[in-house]
This record gives structure tokens, C-alpha cells and sequence, in this order.
């Protein structure tokens, strides 16, 4: 052999090594291995030799542990048959039953048993009655129902589904139920990876949370972030909203919402609808932002019982709602203010006030002709003191009520703002009732098919149903009526406009061509609607006017006026009648004789080209219908495979959750009390036992009666007996439900008197 004959066969062999060794680990793999015994011996069943092993027994093959009670091992066919204590380990991945048959040559064991357990390496505990496991891949398959419950509750159960231990995923198809932190979710299909803990969902995708309810085709579950993403043709209701979206994301440890592309929420109860193609919110302060093309729906019906909705846009608009008692005191009076000006009636209250001059003077000279004529011997009767508004009187049939003074009653909070103690003591319940805020910004426009305006900044309260409007705002009525001002507040009532008032450099135009214009300018105007029409307007301080004259349809005079204070009142758009109450200036001219910059008041601009001609100028997006009559009949799910494999735990759940809502008023009852330090000492010093509470609680409309009566426990006393409770219940049984209560009260009534103590602290200091 020459030498470079051997270095070539050295090299051969050099290269071959690697696949030589893989071909003996892959036979040493194929291999089974008996590790352990107490015994092990021949047998002959069916005519076939095989051997019985008995006793701790221990088996390896492609790394897996088998550990069984007894086993029969075929060597020629390549099977084992395991009995008793079954367990596979492989890494951190162990399956358990009473038996299963283990296929040598195709990896594959196949466990079969009351119950086949698998707890993979994050402790999730998934049950079936007939599952595989490919040892070689690692892959376990069940295809007759599973479920599986982690470590911290949460459930997931299917038909059908798969295990890869090596990429720590499960995947489970048809019929997939899931429960986790108070959701429930139903789909097609779900994948999850356990070490990540998120999951990933399929078409057909259903969801309930509280009295939420979610529809969508795709989506994932991070529950390591806390974050659940829907997509795909997703639809969202609650008792108060719907919500349609192409994309949304929710992060559940700071409750914010995001949704993104053909946002459209309906708020039934407002009668209004959103649309955005991105919008926040937030739901601890019930904060929502909506940009990216955003609008608003007013919807309605005008007069004629016909739809007639108010479109709303913007650059950003944002929506809100405050609790009234969070909303600082300096705030609820100035909107106060501003709606008692808003109503107000200058011209009315002018004509209100001469006529009683009038009246006054009439009595003076009656008076004066009565001193005249001398004494008519007539008595006078003594004038009777009205009772002060601030007198609290207690109607005497009530007393009875309360003629027990140990006894404290609280009687329905949701529907007087009062309480009535013993001894007549009065304390005011915070007023929880919640309040609406809506704000625009830039390129504000308004839209309805009789009124539309613009303006750069809008805002609104529900505080005083106005509408502001900032920074060169203009209104058409009609087309041809435009009033414009600095600021513009646009008052509500019964969803239509009452009342809007100009404030400063406020000026009405009305377009009779397309060159004249009658104007009145002022520096205060008030604008009155019925049926969303300008009937009646004032012009207060400062008025001047111009208006033009026709003959045969022709305008042939142009008449300006100076006065103090004007009243017009119009019909079909046109001034059919002006009233001056002061004395009034006024010149007329040929309209030829006058050049058309001299028939302009100062400040004059038609803006016509700038009003948004009809809803699509506003915005163009489609409405989608109410869905909640399609997923009406869409129910929860009910766990059936999860019952069966861990029996009573879905119950656990659902009484968990039942429990939840019967205390939430208690809660509700106890926070109420607590803000208030005056309820803490009073409700406290009480003789008896028992305070009671009748709380109305309408969203639950399935009980017998709208009233929920809630018992608190006094720290007087503690070892208060059932039959006490009975009597003030009217001697009717306890129910399970009450009996939670009570329980919860006790629990309630030591944070209560934590909080009196920390209060009488805080006075000692």
C-alpha cells in the first residue's frame, strides 16, 4: 500500500467514526433495559413465551424511566404490558395509570385506566382515560377527552389534543373549555406553551368575564404579563356597551383596554356610538381616548319621529365618568353657575321686573290714596313665619317606625341621599352617582341634518348637559342662519339643543343672496331652540344690526340699527318680528347707494364653505348592527370533561363566583360607610346587635325581590344567636346566601371598628 493509499484509508475511517457511534447509540436506544425487579421469570401465555416480571419494577428505554408493579415482557413482538402503580418518567415529564401496553419498536406506550394522569415540568396535572406517549419524540396524544389544571387553579379541557415535552406545549382541538383568573373562554382550538404560560386561541373563539361577553377568531393569553389579545372580526358586549374591533389588547394588572382599526363601540344607554381606529381605556377611571379618525353618533329622532342623529368629530376625542362625589365641590358649583345663566332669560326677567315695578307702584298709590281717605278699623293679621328651608322635620308617622331608639335603620341608599338615625341625627351618603365627560380637540365639526357647526376644542358635562365650544366656533342653522362667537356653550335638554349662548363678539348672519347679509352683533347673544330649530334670539349689549328690505322679492333698503337690547323671533329660517326695549337708532339707505364693504358690520365673515355639508363631511364610517340577539343563546361552558376528572372542582368555582356577587353590595355597603367618619361613630353606639340595610339591586332581576337585605354586626354584641336575625328578617328561615352574609358582616364589622379606633388616634393627635 503506497502511502498516499493509507492516508486515504485513514481518513476514511476518521470521517466514518461519527456515524458509527450514532448507529450504536441508536441501537443501544432501541434497546430495553431491565433495571430493577424483585423477580423475573418465563411464562407461556397464548402459547407465546414471554417474561413476567415482578415486583418494584424498573425499565429504560430511549431515556424513559417505565416503573410498574408487574409487567409482561414480550422480547420476540417488542412489548411490555404494565400493571399496577404504572408510571413513565422522562426529564421532567411523568405519566401515571393502572396499566398501559408499551409498543417497543414504535415507541409508543399506551395508557389505559380509570384515570391517566400526565404532570409535566411546570406541575400541570392534565387526566384522560386513554392516552399515547411517543418516547422518542416525546409526545403525548389523547383523543377521548382531557383536562388539565396547573398549579393555580386554572383549567383547560378538550376532545382531543397533544403534549410536546420538548417544547413544553400542549395543544388541545374541538370543544376546548378554559377557565383562568376569573375568565372563561370557549373555542375551537387552543395552543399553550406552560414555561411561557400563554396561549394562544382559534376560530370561533368565545369569552365571559363578570357580565362581559367577547367574540373573535384568533388571539393569546400572556399570563405571565397579564395581558389577553383578541383579533380577527372581534365583538365585545356588556350590559351597557357594545364594542366591534379588528384588534384588541387588554391589560388586566392595570385595567387599560386598547383596540385598534374599525373601533366601534354602542352605548345603548346614552344613545350614542364611538368610532376610532385606536382607542384607550382605561377601566379604574373609566378614562377612554379615542384618536386615529375618531367620531361620535348621536343618535335619535327629530320632531317627525323620523332618525336624525348628531355626528361628532375631531382629532382626539376622549370620554370619561367621575363619581359625583369625587368631583371637587369648587367645580359642581361653577357648573351650576353656568347652567342658571344658561337659562336665564335677560329679556323675560326685564319685562318680569317692570311689570313689577308696575305692581309696586300701583300698591304705593293705593296706599297713598288710602292715607288719603283716613283709617278703615281693620285689623291686620299677623304675618306668619315660614320655617327656614335648613329645618329637617320628621314626619310625625314615621316616628312609630323608629319608636324603638336602640334600633338603627338604613333604608334604600340608592334612592335618598339621606340617612335617618336614631335621635333624628342625619347623615349624607356620598353621592356615587356617575357623571359623563366628553372632550374634542382640533377640527372639531358638528353635524345634524338641520344644525351643524366647527370649532377647535369642545367639551361636555353631564354636570350641566352643556356643550362648550372654544376658539372661533360657528354654528349653521338651516344653512342660511350663522352665529359665531369667541366661546359658544350649546345647552342640552331631552337630547336635542335648548338654549345657545354667544359670549363675546357674538354675531348672526342670515344669508338672503349671495352677497347680502342680514347681521346683528353684540356683545352677548342668547339663541333659543324647540325641536332643534332657532326660533327666538337676544342680543344683549351693545346691538348693532343690518338688515334688508324687499320689494317684489327684490331688496331695495338696507336699515341700520343701534340699540342696547334686541329680540328677533324667526320663522322658516327668516326674522319675522324684532322687539327693542330701549330706544333704538336706526337709518335706512338705498341699497344701491352704499357700497357693499359699507353693509358689513365689523367682524364679518361668512363661513359657509367651511360647514360640513352632510354626515360623510363628518364621517364616513358604516354603523354595525346590535349582535347581541345572534350570541344570545351563546352560554358559558360547563366544564363536563373537568367534572369527571376532578370531581366538584368547576362547582368550587362557580360557588366562588355566585359568592362573589352576593357580597359585592356588603362590600359596596361597608366602603360606603367607611368614607363617611360620622356613619363610623354613630352605626357603632348603637343598643342593639343588628343594623340593617335594604340595598335595591337592580341588575338582579332573577331574585324574588329587587331588595337585598344586608345585616351588620355590632361590636356590642358578638355572640349574637340566630334567632335575633330571624326576627328582623320577619321570622323567615335563613338561606345559605344570608348566612354568607351575616358571615361577611362579622368579617366586615372588625375593619370597621380598625377604622374607628384609627380615626380616634387621629383625634388624640
Amino acid at each position: 500500500m503506497t502511502l498516499r493509499k493509507a492516508l486515504l484509508y485513514i481518513i476514511l475511517i476518521l470521517i466514518s467514526c461519527p456515524f458509527l457511534n450514532a448507529q450504536k447509540r441508536n441501537d443501544r436506544d432501541s434497546l430495553v433495559r431491565l433495571l430493577a425487579a424483585n423477580s423475573v421469570q418465563q411464562v407461556e401465555i397464548d402459547g407465546t413465551n414471554v417474561r413476567k416480571v415482578n415486583g418494584d419494577v424498573k425499565f429504560l428505554h430511549n431515556d424513559t424511566y417505565l416503573i410498574c408493579d408487574s409487567a409482561y415482557w414480550n422480547v420476540n413482538m417488542e412489548y411490555i404490558e404494565a400493571f399496577g402503580s404504572v408510571k413513565i418518567i422522562q426529564e421532567g415529564t411523568m405519566i401515571k395509570s393502572d396499566k398501559l401496553i408499551y409498543l417497543i419498536n414504535q415507541n409508543v406506550a399506551r395508557f389505559r385506566g380509570s384515570i391517566v394522569e400526565l404532570i409535566d415540568k411546570e406541575q400541570n396535572i392534565l387526566r384522560t382515560k386513554f392516552l399515547d406517549y411517543n418516547t422518542k419524540d416525546s409526545v403525548a396524544t389523547f383523543v377521548a377527552g382531557a383536562s388539565m389544571k396547573d398549579k393555580d387553579g386554572n383549567v383547560i379541557e378538550s376532545e382531543r389534543g397533544t403534549y410536546d415535552s420538548k417544547i413544553n406545549t400542549f395543544i388541545f382541538e374541538e370543544n376546548v373549555n378554559m377557565y383562568t383568573d376569573s375568565i372563561f373562554i370557549k373555542t375551537t382550538t387552543l395552543k399553550y406553551i406552560t414555561d411561557l404560560q400563554k396561549a394562544w386561541f382559534g376560530k370561533k373563539t368565545f369569552m365571559w368575564r363578570d357580565d362581559g361577553f367577547m367574540y373573535a377568531n384568533a388571539g393569546w393569553y400572556d399570563r405571565s404579563h397579564d395581558i389577553v389579545n383578541y383579533s380577527d372580526n372581534v365583538y365585545i358586549n356588556s350590559p351597557d356597551y357594545e364594542i366591534w374591533a379588528n384588534e384588541v389588547y387588554y391589560y388586566r394588572s392595570v385595567s387599560k383596554v386598547e383596540m385598534y382599526k374599525n373601533v366601534q363601540i354602542l352605548d345603548t344607554n346614552h344613545k350614542v356610538i364611538f368610532f376610532a381606529d385606536k382607542a384607550e381605556y382605561d377601566r379604574d377611571s373609566s378614562y377612554a381616548s379615542l384618536t386615529d379618525n375618531p367620531s361620535i353618533i348621536y343618535y335619535g329622532q327629530n320632531e317627525n319621529d323620523k332618525p336624525d342623529s348628531l355626528f361628532v368629530s375631531a382629532d382626539t376625542l376622549s370620554c370619561y365618568t367621575k363619581r359625583k362625589c369625587d368631583i371637587p365641590a369648587s367645580e359642581i358649583v361653577e357648573a351650576k353657575k353656568r347652567k342658571s345663566d344658561a337659562l336665564f332669560d335677560a329679556i323675560e326677567e326685564g319685562r318680569r321686573k317692570r311689570e313689577n315695578e308696575k305692581k309696586e307702584e300701583q300698591v304705593r298709590d293705593n296706599h297713598a290714596m288710602q292715607r288719603k281717605q283716613g283709617p278703615q278699623g281693620e285689623k291686620s293679621s299677623s304675618p306668619v313665619n315660614p320655617m327656614p328651608d335648613s329645618v329637617f322635620v320628621v314626619p310625625v308617622d314615621t316616628t312609630a317606625a323608629y319608636a324603638d331608639s336602640s334600633k338603627v335603620s338604613i333604608i334604600d341608599t340608592t334612592l335618598v341621599d339621606t340617612i335617618l338615625i336614631k335621635d333624628s341625627v342625619i347623615i349624607n351618603l356620598p353621592d356615587t352617582t356617575k357623571i359623563r365627560y366628553i372632550q374634542a380637540y382640533h377640527n372639531v365639526k358638528l353635524y345634524r341634518s338641520d344644525l351643524q357647526a366647527i370649532c377647535d376644542s369642545m367639551i361636555f358635562t353631564e354636570l350641566d348637559s352643556i356643550a362648550r365650544l372654544f376658539e372661533r366656533p360657528v354654528l349653521w342653522n338651516n344653512i342660511k342662519n350663522q352665529l359665531s362667537s369667541d366661546v359658544m356653550q350649546l345647552l342640552m335638554q331631552n337630547g336635542a339643543f335648548s338654549r345657545g349662548n354667544l359670549i363675546n363678539n357674538a354675531m348672526i348672519l342670515t344669508k338672503e343672496d349671495e352677497e347680502h347679509f342680514n347681521q346683528i352683533k353684540s356683545t352677548e347673544m342668547v339663541g333659543f331652540f324647540r325641536n332643534n330649530q332657532l326660533y327666538r334670539y337676544d342680543a344683549l349689549g351693545g346691538v348693532n344690526a343690518i338688515f334688508y328690505l324687499l320689494e317684489d322679492n327684490n331688496i331695495t333698503t338696507v336699515n341700520m340699527k343701534e340699540a342696547k337690547t334686541l329680540t328677533s323671533f324667526i320663522k322658516d329660517g327668516t326674522a319675522e318680528k324684532m322687539i327693542y326695549l330701549e330706544e333704538v337708532k336706526s337709518d335706512a339707505y338705498p341699497v344701491f347707494k352704499l357700497d357693499i364693504e359699507k353693509q358689513r358690520l365689523k367682524g364679518f365673515k361668512w363661513r359657509g364653505s367651511e360647514r360640513p355639508a352632510n354626515r360623510d363631511s363628518v364621517t364616513s364610517r358604516s354603523i354595525y348592527q346590535s349582535c347581541r340577539n345572534v350570541f344570545s343563546s351563546t352560554r358559558k361552558p360547563n366544564f363536563p370533561i373537568t367534572n369527571t376528572y376532578f370531581e366538584g372542582y368547576m362547582n368550587e368555582v362557580y360557588g366562588r363566583i355566585r359568592e362573589k356577587k352576593d357580597v359585592v353590595l356588603i362590600e359596596a355597603a361597608i366602603d360606603t360607610l367607611a368614607q363617611n367618619k360620622d356613619i363610623d361613630t354613630t352605626i357603632i353606639k348603637s343598643d342593639d346587635s343588628v343594623v340593617e340595610l335594604n340595598i335595591i339591586d337592580e341588575k338582579r332581576p332573577q331574585l324574588d325581590s329587587l331588595e337585598h337585605k344586608i345585616f351588620l354586626i355590632t361590636p356590642e354584641r358578638d355572640d349574637i344567636e340566630k334567632n335575633t336575625v330571624q326576627s328582623v328578617i320577619h321570622n323567615k328561615k335563613l338561606t345559605c346566601r344570608e348566612k354568607r352574609a351575616i358571615r361577611k358582616a362579622k368579617r366586615a364589622k372588625k375593619k370597621i371598628e380598625k377604622k374607628m379606633k384609627s380615626n380616634d388616634m387621629d383625634k388624640k393627635k
